[in-house]
């Protein structure tokens, strides 16, 4: 017998009825007369009544606002706890003063004392009809589930409030340590704990209920409708299978009950624990949900913090794509506070559900057969168009799909588990593949059937279509022994490259990269050098990209043009000699189906031959082109006024081929045709670089480590700006530091033929606003381990100063850096913006005229509503030029008595005057930047990572001694909690401007026993758009416009969150995923097991530098082999063009998986790359941005 029962013979008349189960199906709501059905915790109080814990009073009414006494909480808490009997034989017995010995609640509150769940007052008192406080409730709970005073960080009674919290107890609840507890607030409290894990038992997951005996708290899963493999009288639990003692019995799936397990038996039903809903999906995309409702479709994007299951199993939120699709069922399980869904279980559609079922293996579509258009896939029972133009396959793998005539109307889960292998070699049936630990050798099995091209291959003839990269994709049979079929796809070759004016030496062929691979030429490996002037080459990959090599054809055709058919505007086929050959879909057709075409009938031509001996490009016989020496004095990195495809040389400006690379300074031999320059021939210099240290006339120091001196020599030929100097005397006005030079050497190396003079470069100009010496950056520059020059003179950073002008100057090269700080501003009314405020380039400021730097921002400027206009008083910020880099009004007041609370924490004194009384301390992050810890009167435990003011008041009348103690007081937010839209460059958040001096502060996490994180922001940091509720926490508003001066933000850029991408798996006892985040190495020891692609890009939660959990495996917003152009703001791939995030992260995987973080500088836009992987930090469409880009080689 239910030892629980039997010990609550006064309820057992409610109990037995309880336990029918057919009444918890059908029953209408009958509950107390004073809770509505809607009340939101009606279930909860008559779970209560239904265990027996709480009841209601004779006339049917449950008192939910009651507050629960002392003695009435010690009662309930033995109940609750199992341990009613414990009272009896301590009845007529007490040791407080107002609690009589016959007082009915005297056994109640000796024996709940006894067990520490309750204590009485200091003064001898137990105090029976106080009401129990919220911290003593906690208490209780808390220690009821196994947990002691050791176990827990921190003083009473936030320690034990902290982990009722934390057990997720009291979630919902805002009540403080001494509130008083309402009937209903406990019942809250004890329908939690019935199914919060008791601490004895971790592991095994047992839940206070189950301590008890009360009942065990199952997820009804499935049943045999749902689980063919189950009985009649069977089902699934997230706890096992289970049978039935009743077969009468129904169990609703998805939902939880109260279950007395017996061994493998269910011998009785208590009541449904959970409130659910079930949507049937009309639709499914990427973790998206369609489904119908009374007013029509609806989208759903299926919750990450749900559990889900399927078929008795849990399944990873990113393996919903595997089993989801049209007519799936989910049923969702509401958590206890209604807040959101805890669970939710997923059911097959049923059978019948939508005709024409089918399952097809999917064998092809438009990337692999030339023959298929985009919204057509090939299928081992023919070829289907697709309606859903979002839909896509995998290819190899077996769908469950809804056709009707030629077109696939609906589309459900996978059903098939693949294996992969790229084929490296092929020998009499046995295939060489490659894998993490090696390459393996595996004789293909005869009894599987084999697909390729879409139509079944005998087994025999499996070697006359495999091939180096070839991909052979296998899917399991249903036992997972064997392999029940394969899809054999061909290499992919990239479009053909021409070797046109080639060097071994740049390891690049037209835009091939020759690095990391091997080359083959007409069979035969060769080294690069081994590739010949205008060879034919491609890179040939697996399916999936993941193995390179280059192939190279020599097939060169050389003869009489004859004709070109059927016309030159439409060419299919060229004759040469007397021969016929087919152009390719790659030849340029431009070259000869124009007006202008150089090629004409009896013109002698070269043609090469691609890899299927069609014409992939036309070539006139080479004749002599002109010749010359030529010096490089300026490209456009150097020069402004070049465009990319020109140079400055010491014969003027020549336009330069495709292919060609020149080094600055250097002297070739090339080809050239009027003003462009066809070839190289020879590159002719031996160069040395320096950058100038420092300088005096023409004497100049240079070197690291070790300084030289050098007097320029007179009889060097010196270019600037590309143009030859003729005054020899008119270097040194040129000359400065980290000006560089590049010389080269004469025939003999004796000394120097010519040098090329290069400026410093100058970074964008920095304005140091809200400077903190601290900081060590103005804005991006660095000030960490680097020369500092302010008018002149070497300073330290705390010398810089508000509203400076900073810049990092560096050489040409890059190898030298200081920075040069410009305090030069100027005060002054606008009398006039020359020529006008469309195209401003100038300022009249008090009369006198100014240059408007390019790195103005000029929306200050042009901008009609916020601009700065005639009559304004401002100060304008000149750069090192002397140009105005920065204009603004006045500093605004500053909001100095407010501060962020970091933590705080409590000592005992050991001073004679107040030894052994406790101080509490607060650590506050001030508005200037500055962290203090000062004394405080009460502990701000509730203050902790909020915004507060603070008045500072100095204990001790020694001025020469500073003991401050600050009273705090907290802000209030209300009315605050909203959307606020930022826009950075017209200086406004929502419709209220900022003041140039905006204070700024960045919550990034709050956690529990270490300080709260929080970052001080300059505005040209905040992010544009529209910002989420929650975000902006507190603003604060001065002067007669109610200006902005100060902003409280709650971790705006998701600091807690880091991007990575993963590096490897390791699946063992316990899962390790391995991972890359900035270039760090990170480890995360994940409960469950875990599957996903080596290369994929993952968002995390990092706290105190550890992963605590993976938040999502991001899908790649988009995919391409080819990168048109970058730069260190954005990328063009495929045409669109993707903003780079601050933090954006280039990571390139080589083709032995190994990943690596490199530079704008290491990516190759003429290069076809195996795949190139974009994930952003949010759709496109919502002005996402790039967090990391994933190369692979």
């Amino acid at each position: 017998m239910n030892t629980y029962m039997s010990m609550r013979k006064y309820i057992s008349v409610v109990l037995v009825i309880l336990l029918l189960p057919v009444a918890f199906f059908t029953y209408a709501y009958a509950g107390f007369n004073d809770i509505s059905e809607d009340e939101p915790y009606a279930d909860v109080l008559l779970r209560m009544e239904e265990f027996g814990i709480m009841t209601g009073d004779s006339e049917g009414n449950f008192r939910p606002d009651d507050v629960l006494t002392r003695e009435e909480f010690a009662k309930t808490i033995l109940i609750l706890c199992n341990l009613e009997s414990t009272a009896g034989p301590l009845m007529g017995i007490s040791i407080y003063s107002d609690v009589e010995p016959d007082r009915w609640s005297c056994g109640y509150i000796n024996a709940a004392v006894n067990k520490g769940y309750i204590s009485g007052k200091p003064d001898g008192t137990f105090g029976p009809e106080v009401p129990v406080t919220f911290a003593e409730v906690c208490t209780a709970m808390v220690k009821a589930l196994g947990y002691k005073d050791t176990d827990l960080s921190g003083v009473w009674p936030k320690n034990y409030i902290n982990k009722a919290d934390e057990l997720k107890i009291t979630e919902g609840l805002e009540l403080d340590a001494n509130d008083p507890v309402t009937r209903r607030n406990f019942a809250i409290m004890a329908d939690r704990l019935l199914v919060t894990n008791i601490k004895s038992d971790p592991s095994a997951k047992k839940t206070f209920a189950s301590s008890i005996g009360l009942f065990t708290e199952c997820i009804i899963l499935g049943d045999s409708s749902s689980i063919k493999t189950l009985a009649a009288n069977q089902v699934a639990t997230d706890r096992g299978i289970y049978y039935l003692q009743d077969s009468d019995v129904k169990l609703e799936t998805g939902n939880q009950y109260g279950l007395v397990l017996v061994d493998d038996t269910i011998t009785r039903v208590y009541s449904k624990l959970r409130t659910i809903d079930t949507v049937t999906a009309t639709k499914y995309l990427d973790k998206t949900v369609t489904y119908s409702t009374e007013v029509g479709q609806k989208e759903m994007v299926l919750p990450k913090k749900t559990v889900y299951y399927y078929k008795g199993d849990k399944i990873a939120y990113q393996n919903l794509d595997t089993i989801l699709g049209v007519n799936s069922n989910i049923i969702f399980a509401w958590n206890k506070n209604k807040s959101g869904y805890e669970y939710a279980v997923i059911l097959d559609p049923e059978e019948g559900s939508p005709a024409l079922y089918n399952e097809c293996i999917i064998l092809g579509d438009f990337t692999t057969m030339e023959n298929l258009s985009q919204n057509q896939v090939l299928t081992d029972k023919g070829i289907y168009y697709v309606t859903d133009p979002e839909i896509s396959f995998e290819i190899g793998n077996t769908y469950g799909m809804a056709i009707e005539g030629d077109t696939i109307i609906m589309v459900y889960n996978q059903i098939k588990n693949l294996e992969r292998v790229t084929v490296l070699k092929y020998i009499d049936n046995t295939v060489t593949y490659s894998t993490a630990f090696g390459d393996r050798e595996m004789v293909l099995p005869e009894k599987t059937v084999y697909y390729y091209n879409g139509n079944k291959i005998a087994y025999g003839s499996l070697g006359s279509v495999l091939d180096v990269n070839s991909t052979i994709i296998f899917a399991l049979n249903k036992n997972n022994l064997g392999y029940e079929y394969a899809v054999i796809l061909d290499p992919v070759y990239s479009r053909p490259e021409i070797a046109l004016n080639y060097n071994p030496d740049k390891m690049k062929a037209g835009g091939i990269s020759l690095y990391n691979t091997l080359i083959v030429r007409n069979g035969e490996l060769v080294e690069p050098a081994g590739i010949e002037e205008l060879d034919v080459v491609y890179n040939v990959y697996d399916f999936y990209r993941t193995t390179r090599y280059v192939m190279v054809v020599s097939d060169k055709v050389e003869g009489e043009l004859q004709g070109i058919y059927p016309n030159y505007i439409s060419p299919k086929t060229i004759q040469v000699d007397g021969k016929t050959y087919e152009f390719s879909r790659y030849m340029n057709f431009s070259k000869i189906s124009t007006v202008s075409s150089e090629f004409k009938k009896e013109d002698e031509v070269t043609l090469l031959l691609g890899r299927d001996g069609k014409v992939v490009d036309i070539y006139k016989k080479e004749f002599a082109w002109q010749e010359t020496e030529i010096i490089i004095t300026g490209t456009p990195k150097t020069i402004a006024t070049l465009s990319e495809n020109q140079i400055f040389t010491d014969k003027g400006v020549f336009y330069v081929a495709e292919g060609l690379e020149f080094t600055l300074g250097n002297k070739y031999m090339v080809e050239f045709d009027e003003d462009k320059i066809i070839k190289i021939k020879e590159e002719l210099k031996t160069l040395t670089n320096i950058t100038i240290s420092e300088v005096l006339d023409n004497t100049i120091t240079y070197g690291f480590p070790e300084n030289k001196t050098m007097v320029l020599p007179e009889k060097t030929v010196y270019y600037y700006n590309g143009q030859r100097l003729s005054n020899y005397n008119s270097i040194r006005d040129l000359l400065n530091v980290n000006t560089s030079i590049i010389f080269a050497y004469n025939d003999e190396k004796t000394g120097y033929e010519y040098a090329i003079l290069l400026d410093p470069v100058y970074s964008k100009p920095q304005v140091a606003r809200d400077y903190q010496s601290w900081m060590n950056r103005v804005g991006d520059i660095s000030l960490i381990g680097v020369r500092i020059i302010k008018n002149g003179e070497i300073i330290k950073a705390d010398e810089i100063e508000d509203m400076d002008v900073v810049y990092e100057v560096s050489d040409y090269f890059g190898t030298s850096k200081y920075v040069l700080v410009v305090a030069d501003r100027v005060e002054g009314e606008i009398l006039g913006i020359l020529p006008n405020k469309l195209s401003p380039r100038q300022v009249n400021l008090g009369g006198k005229i100014y240059n408007l730097s390019p790195d103005m921002n000029f929306d200050k400027v042009k901008s009609t509503s916020t601009s700065f206009k005639t009559g304004d008083e401002i100060i304008a910020l000149l750069g090192y030029d002397g140009r105005v880099v920065d204009m603004l009004y006045e500093a605004a007041e500053e909001a100095s008595d407010l501060a962020v609370v970091l933590n705080y924490h409590k000592t005992i004194s050991t001073d004679l005057v107040d030894y052994g009384t406790v101080i509490n301390y607060v650590k506050l992050l001030l508005a200037n930047g500055q962290t203090v810890t000062w004394k405080v009167d009460e502990e701000p435990f509730s203050l902790k990572g909020t915004m507060v003011k603070y008045i500072k008041e100095d204990l001790d009348p020694d001025p020469e001694v500073e003991d401050i103690k600050v009273t705090l007081s907290q802000i209030n937010i209300a009315g605050m909690l909203k959307e606020y839209t930022i826009d950075r460059e017209e200086g406004k958040i929502g419709d209220s401007y900022v003041t140039d001096n905006v204070l700024i502060f960045n919550r990034i996490h709050n956690t529990a026993n270490m300080d709260a994180e929080v970052d001080i922001l300059r505005w040209d940091e905040m992010p544009n758009g529209t910002l989420k509720v929650g975000k902006i926490i507190y603003v604060n508003q001065a002067g007669e416009f109610g200006d902005v001066n100060l902003i409280f933000a709650d971790d705006l850029f998701d600091e807690k969150y880091k991007y990575g991408v993963v590096t490897s798996i390791d699946l063992g006892t316990v899962c390790r995923v391995n991972m890359l985040i900035n270039g760090v190495p990170y480890q995360f020891l994940s409960p469950e097991r875990v599957s996903g692609e080596i290369g994929t890009v993952v968002k995390v939660e990092v706290i105190n530098n550890n992963i605590t959990k993976i938040v999502e495996w991001l899908p790649a917003a988009a995919q391409s082999t080819t990168i048109q152009a970058v730069d260190k703001k954005r990328v063009k791939i495929d045409d669109v063009i993707y903003p780079f995030t601050d933090g954006a992260v280039i990571y390139f995987k080589d083709s032995g998986a190994r990943i690596t973080v490199q530079g704008i500088k290491d990516i190759d836009t003429t290069k076809t790359y195996g795949k190139v992987s974009v994930y952003l930090d949010k759709p496109l469409d919502q002005k996402g941005k790039v967090q990391a880009l994933v190369i692979y080689e």
